[in-house]
């Protein structure tokens, strides 16, 4: 950010969901529009008995978008549950992977005003998607209802490195992958329709200034301070009792007083036939 004191640093997470027919582990549709509620099964609904089958096209369609995006490819990877309640997840926990993902390191460059900048991506990995609710946009307070047809839906996340500067890269960002998914046919990216999704991570540091000294040309002086107009001048201190060696320079009293005992107003402090009072 030119002309502040802060340093924006911006990471993103990207959901994408994948060109597939059915849903991850189960074969309920994912056409968007259908009549709430009509698009489950006991599978994406997480009732208890049921096992979840994985879909092979949303796995090939996740690798082509890795590939396309420089990751490295896994030899292996797993699945992990990621335990949460909330209404709109049946199973009160979410199939995805944590610490061994099938893709990662990769990188997406994009055009900005300084000319082309790679941005990192740490990790491409599959998830379901939640379901969706749908609130009293009135504020009436009145009930939240909830629609399972996206639960189970094959989502790809794309989280990117904070190396992110500026609110232009990261629109140009989205935008390059928005179009990288959709010439690949990954995804349609509809954002309308929930395609895509974006989470912004933002950070703002405080910029330190710093003085640029040339070559040759002393570092700029700050004045000494003085003692305030309670502290009389006189000759040299040696040592306060339980504390460091003192010196006292020039008829005008500038002090440089070391780490001794606190002295409040109108003390005098002694040591060694020195001599230091304080007006009140």
């Amino acid at each position: 950010m030119v002309g502040t004191p802060y340093r924006i640093v911006i990471g993103l997470e990207v959901h994408v969901q994948l060109l597939t027919r059915t849903k991850l582990f189960c074969g309920c549709s994912t056409q968007f529009g259908l009549p709430p509620n009509s698009a489950t099964c006991p599978v994406c609904t997480g009732l208890p008995g049921t096992l979840p089958v994985l879909n092979r096209r949303a796995f090939e369609l996740a690798l082509r978008a890795a590939l396309a995006l420089n990751g490295e490819i896994a030899r292996f990877t797993k699945w992990d549950r990621k335990n949460y309640y909330y209404p709109d997840l049946p199973k009160n926990y979410q199939i995805s992977q944590y610490d061994l993902p099938f893709s990662k390191d990769g990188w997406l460059e994009i055009d900005t005003t300084a000319g082309p900048k790679r941005i990192g991506i740490i990790r491409a990995h599959l998830e379901e998607d939640a379901g969706k609710m749908l609130h009293d946009e009135k504020g009436g307070g009145r009930d939240s209802l909830v629609d399972l047809n996206r639960t189970g839906t094959p989502l790809l996340e794309i989280v990117s490195r904070p190396e992110i500067s500026s609110p232009d890269e990261a629109k140009a960002y989205l935008e390059e992958v928005r179009l990288l998914l959709r010439e690949i046919g990954v995804s349609d990216c509809e954002m309308q329709e929930g395609s895509l999704r974006c989470d912004a991570n933002i950070n703002l540091q405080w910029q330190r200034r710093r003085h640029a000294h040339c070559r040759g040309q002393k570092p700029q002086q700050y004045p000494r301070r003085r003692p305030g107009p309670g502290v009389r001048s006189g000759p040299p201190l040696s040592k306060v009792p339980g504390g460091r060696q003192e010196t006292r320079r020039g008829a005008q009293g500038d002090a440089r007083l070391g780490r001794g005992p606190r002295h409040d107003a109108g003390a005098t402090a002694q040591g060694g036939g020195s001599r230091l009072s304080l007006l009140p």
